[in-house]
């Protein structure tokens, strides 16, 4: 019998981008305010690669040919058009907001959050369901 790992090593590397990224963020690491080439400073990348790492994370996590898959991929797609919707919402790379565009900025970096968030909840169900199955059936 062949035993599957408890928790997927892509998923681990996802999360651990994710987690790593967003701990140098919440700790204001003195690094996130480098510019990279463009213009655009680490820490915007940084922020990127949160949404990105937990989408992911959902991805390696959910089964293949499942919704939650098609949902995780979803969510990894937005994740990844996060930076350049944003920096066309500023109209900036160092995404220095006015007015209203800043106002629907936030709302829709917080949507996706929670609806990243959410996908990699519903995919690590997906994940343990899939696999308690074929626990039995064996």
């Amino acid at each position: 019998m062949i035993r599957q790992a408890p928790f997927p090593p892509a998923a681990a590397a996802w999360l651990l981008g994710a987690v790593l990224s967003a701990g140098s963020l919440f700790v204001g690491a003195d690094f996130i305010g480098v510019m990279l080439p463009g213009g655009v400073p680490l820490g915007n990348v940084l922020a990127a690669a949160v949404f990105c790492g937990l989408a992911g994370a959902a991805v390696a996590l959910a089964p293949r040919g499942s919704r939650s898959r098609t949902v995780a991929l979803g969510a990894l797609a937005g994740s990844v058009g996060w930076l350049p919707l944003s920096i066309a919402l500023a109209g900036n790379a160092t995404l220095n907001f006015s007015g209203q565009r800043g106002t629907l900025w936030l709302w829709l970096s917080a949507g996706l959050l929670i609806v990243v968030m959410a996908t990699l909840l519903l995919a690590a169900g997906a994940s343990y369901l899939a696999r308690r199955r074929a626990g039995g059936a064996a």
